[in-house]
């Protein structure tokens, strides 16, 4: 993919991480890194993808940084159903502040598991698939 300067860096912690079902949606584009972030959200499984909640504690997340072309973002967040089911929010990485898509409905605050790892590929695996 071309670095053009219409494109974005987006964090991604699901179903579009690296080898999940959703990562079709960006496989074309440029990885930049893997990381671990600590911000003010907590992942939760919404079955077999997760989601950001706030908290009003840190976090470890593990985040994907990907550059991402505008045709593939305008994909993206139709697939991430923005406005309307996620939103936006902006967190610290080493790249500086990236955009992220977290939950911020009271509905979510409950009744939900909890992912403590942080790691949606831990927790993915753990519960679904079997060795």
């Amino acid at each position: 993919m071309s670095k053009t300067t219409n494109n974005k860096i987006i964090a991604v912690y699901g179903s579009l991480r690296q080898n999940h079902g959703n990562w079709r949606y960006i496989l074309n584009c440029d990885p930049i890194k893997t990381e671990v972030v600590e911000i003010p959200f907590k992942m939760i499984s919404l079955g077999s993808f997760p989601g950001l909640i706030p908290s009003d504690e840190l976090n470890k997340i593990t985040i994907e940084l990907y550059n991402v072309d505008p045709k593939t973002y305008a994909r993206v967040e139709m697939l991430e159903g923005w406005p309307s089911f996620y939103q936006k929010a902006l967190i610290p990485t080493s790249m500086g502040e990236i955009e992220i898509y977290v939950l911020e409905s009271p509905r979510y605050q409950s009744g939900y598991d909890s992912v403590e790892s942080g790691d949606w590929n831990e927790f993915y695996k753990r519960r679904y698939e079997t060795v």
